[in-house]
């Protein structure tokens, strides 16, 4: 594995340094809606920034977000839509003013196991694009977890017109537990044109299962605090972002739809829940084939692990 995640990162780096001019639109513009580094969280953008992610999502969802920057809170002047199934995805965000209106589209896939994964997506834009400079783009991304505490990424932004990036991000988890896990990316291009941001990093603490707190420093001096609430099947997040002099300067809120997460409210259950694991059909060490969602001992581990820290479950209920 990990001599195929060092073979895909040289293959995108080689393409990334042939000759470009702009960038457009750049990994931070599209990063503004998401709270932490690809990879780093259990639901991102539905492989709208790394496709690779969508290799880890075993079930639909859908996340809409938007922000009250220049607007209201109900003013929908910026809005982003992520749908998702495993190995596909789909997203939409849109920005519209009084001199221009435009979207932005990526279709993503992905293939590969919970050790490695690599994704393609292809982005394109409509309405006034000659108004705000934009271009097709392929993305090209990859994933590798060498372990259940650490991860790589690693995201190929390539416009048919335009000067490409690259961008190298990692997530630790000190604990190997979710309670804490620390992340950071950085981004590179043929410095045509100067970057506002090189690189961000912060931390996700999750002190109750399902509510997670995010702070995320840019190298510009913003940074943003954003908290997430997991109600099972149902998301709510909000993300507060602040300029360099700490005052607010926008609201991105979200609300999230059907993928299983933990849930906030178990802290008001009994103590008398199990958890029910279907293990009939056995248990791979890993699954590579498309489509392919088996169960294996990664997943096993992962859920083994959400049941110990859940101090709301007091037992597990196993269907052999």
């Amino acid at each position: 594995m990990l001599r195929s995640f060092f073979i895909a990162v040289f293959v995108l780096l080689s393409i990334i340094n042939s000759k470009a001019q702009t960038i457009y639109p750049s990994y931070y513009y599209n990063n503004d809606m998401e709270f932490a580094a690809p990879g780093t969280m259990i639901f991102g953008l539905g492989g709208f920034n790394n496709p690779a992610e969508l290799s880890f999502q075993t079930q639909p969802n859908i996340y809409f977000t938007w922000n009250d920057k220049d607007a209201d809170l109900n003013d929908f002047s910026s809005w982003g839509l992520f749908t998702s199934i495993p190995y596909l995805g789909f997203g939409l965000h849109n920005q519209s003013s009084d001199n221009y209106s435009i979207t932005d589209y990526k279709l993503s896939t992905a293939i590969g196991s919970d050790a490695f994964s690599f994704g393609v997506g292809y982005g394109w834009s409509s309405g006034d694009v000659d108004v705000i400079d934009r271009s097709n783009l392929f993305t090209l991304g990859a994933i590798y977890r060498p372990a259940s505490f650490l991860s790589f990424n690693f995201i190929a932004n390539l416009p048919a017109e335009g000067e490409r990036e690259g961008i190298i991000g990692a997530g630790l988890r000190p604990f190997s537990s979710y309670n804490l896990t620390f992340f950071g990316d950085y981004t590179f291009t043929d410095d045509k044109i100067a970057e506002e941001v090189k690189w961000s990093a912060g931390a996700i603490v999750e002190p109750l299962d399902g509510l997670r707190v995010i702070g995320r420093y840019y190298d510009g001096k913003s940074f943003n605090i954003g908290m997430l609430m997991g109600f099972g099947a149902l998301g709510l997040s909000t993300i507060g972002h602040f300029d360099e002099d700490a005052n607010r300067s926008y609201n991105t809120y979200g609300i999230r739809i059907g993928a299983d997460d933990r849930n906030l409210l178990r802290i008001f259950s009994g103590d008398d829940n199990y958890v029910s694991m279907n293990l009939q059909g056995g248990i791979k060490y890993q699954n590579f084939k498309l489509f392919d969602n088996s169960r294996t001992l990664f997943n096993l581990l992962e859920q083994l692990e959400a049941v110990k820290n859940d101090k709301s479950v007091s037992g597990i209920a196993i269907n052999l």
